[in-house]
């Protein structure tokens, strides 16, 4: 290209002035290759300048004032520790946890007339009573009914299923066991409520290890505050297991007295049906930072408790399935049961249902709704913790959720299998 122009140019200057052209020494090179080079130069600046973009105006580092930023809704929290259910019990009037499943399922009624709780009008009151109760065992007369001796047998019992469960688990645990108990408000705060629990520790298989006891009363749902404060770290971070432990019995002949109001006792004209039964329930967790893997690798996780006062309305349960769910990471079609205390109640069960066809539209009501208080009455602080027992059978195949409706609040907690 260089050569062409250079010809080019000595044509040129050939044509234009050769009286001129002087070939001759230092000249003809000046003369030869200078213009070529300097044309060549000016020739790719040229290119340069038009292949150039053309300029971008920056953006704005921040919006103006009259443009606010849109705020982005923080995303629920997730607690850090997903304790593992290593162990769960249910007794109710049905029997153990997968009787009491099965039975409520075929919605079998177990009231029955108790002669030793009468109503006013001297005829018996309908209860929902654990036969099988072995209360001399613990060194009370049989077939009494009275709370303290009762309450104290369940408890026994309900220790006995959790330590057969999960007992060579437990030997390997240093130090001694957390312990939660749920105490009906009838005993809770009373003199003698430590030592109604160490009775029925001592009769039961957990007696050769040490234990600390947290004795709270039940109702109100104190269990899914005591499940959430568990998984935010409260208490005692260092211990790997810890079990929640409820009893209850509202078979009480001196609080049942003959002068007690009839509509105070079940009949269909109760609005809120009170019906005296008992049961207990209980579940043992392992901390997986805590524990080695081979302790926990096939238990049941707990899912993420979502709670929510107020009283149980159609809004406040559709809320709180909600926030279970989304806290968990669970699409609505992951969940399998429902099993809630909304019993006897028309107006909480009607919002247990109204709720479940919004948020759970792919179960069915009927079917796929679990409530054993409908046939087993309801017992208190023990209530809650039968419905998580009976979560975490059903969860054996898939995710089940727990809803409670306890007293003026109302909670909810995912159950997921291993």
């Amino acid at each position: 290209m260089l050569a062409i122009v250079g010809l080019a140019w000595i044509v040129l200057l050939a044509s234009v002035a050769p009286s001129r052209l002087d070939l001759s020494g230092g000249r003809a090179i000046l003369m030869l290759c200078a213009p070529p080079v300097l044309l060549a130069f000016l020739g790719w600046t040229g290119m340069q300048f038009l292949a150039a973009p053309g300029s971008v105006p920056s953006l704005p580092k921040s919006a103006p004032a009259s443009m606010p930023t849109p705020e982005v809704a923080p995303a629920p929290p997730i607690p850090v520790v997903r304790l593992r259910i290593g162990a769960w019990s249910a007794l109710t009037p049905h029997g153990a946890v997968t009787e009491t499943a099965e039975g409520s399922k075929a919605r079998k009624q177990v009231f029955k007339p108790d002669k030793a709780i009468l109503h006013p009008s001297g005829y018996p009151a309908h209860a929902g009573i654990v036969d099988p109760l072995d209360l001399a065992a613990t060194g009370h007369v049989a077939g009494t009914r009275l709370r303290a001796p009762r309450v104290m047998t369940l408890l026994a019992a309900i220790l006995d299923d959790l330590h057969a469960q999960q007992g060579s688990l437990v030997r390997r645990e240093d130090g001694p066991v957390s312990v939660y108990w749920l105490a009906p408000d009838a005993i809770s705060g009373d003199a003698a409520q430590g030592a109604i629990f160490a009775r029925a520790w001592q009769h039961s298989a957990w007696r050769d290890m040490p234990y600390v006891l947290q004795a709270m009363a039940g109702g109100e749902a104190q269990l899914f505050t005591v499940l959430s404060a568990l998984q935010n770290g409260i208490g005692q971070p260092d211990v790997a297991c810890a079990i929640i432990v409820g009893a209850d019995s509202l078979l009480d002949t001196e609080e049942l007295a003959p002068a007690l109001a009839l509509g105070q006792v079940f009949s269909s004209s109760a609005p809120q049906g009170f019906i005296p039964a008992e049961g207990a329930g209980g579940i043992v967790l392992w901390n997986p930072d805590k524990a080695p893997e081979q302790m926990w690798a096939n238990a049941a996780i707990l899912g993420p408790v979502s709670t929510m006062p107020g009283a149980a309305t159609h809004a406040t349960m559709r809320s709180v399935m909600s926030a279970a769910l989304v806290a968990s990471g669970m699409d609505a079609a992951d969940i399998a049961h429902v099993v809630s205390d909304a019993d006897h109640r028309p107006q909480a069960s009607m919002a247990v249902v109204a709720a479940m066809l919004e948020v759970l539209a792919g179960l069915d009501p009927l079917e796929q709704r679990l409530s054993p208080m409908e046939s087993a009455g309801s017992f208190g602080a023990a209530a809650d913790l039968v419905h998580l027992a009976l979560a975490v059978e059903l969860a054996s195949e898939k995710p089940a959720l727990a809803l409670g409706t306890t007293g003026g609040q109302c909670a909810g907690v995912v159950v997921m299998p291993a």
